[in-house]
């Protein structure tokens, strides 16, 4: 199945709000476990190549971070500082290509009815539920 980083963040961070001891059928709570690890891998490895980015901007842009911080707090343009406004608009397209790149993931899927005895007890949005769908996680 493929899907974003961007969706594969979204549903690790639902999935890490399920309670394991919760779900009574061990196959379920397998199949879930898979995907959680599966999607939680995808998400680190998005994470760190957004933080690097925001590691070498804020490294070789450290002396003008903090004055055009301070213009914008103060809704002042920020004048005189084009090279570093291209720099990170640059850095904000990187991170946006990476956050939206399709990624291949290897989802198990579960039946509806299976996952809805599963988060009985969960507190899971229709919208939730729906992207599970989308992306593969519910048959």
């Amino acid at each position: 199945m493929k899907l974003s980083n961007n969706n594969a963040i979204a549903i690790t961070n639902i999935l890490s709000g399920m309670k394991l001891n919760k779900i009574p059928d061990k196959n379920i709570k397998s199949i879930l476990l898979w995907n959680y690890v599966t999607l939680r891998k995808i998400a680190r490895d998005a994470n760190d190549d957004t933080q690097e980015i925001i590691k070498k901007f804020q490294e070789d842009w450290r002396e003008s971070i903090s004055p055009v911080r301070t213009l914008r707090e103060e809704n002042k343009p920020v004048v005189g500082f084009d090279d570093y406004l291209a720099a990170e608009k640059d850095a904000n397209e990187a991170i946006s290509a990476i956050m939206e790149k399709e990624i291949d993931a290897n989802i198990r899927p579960i039946e509806l009815e299976g996952f809805i005895d599963a988060i009985d007890d969960e507190d899971i949005s229709f919208e939730q539920v729906a992207l599970f769908k989308d992306y593969g996680l519910i048959k």
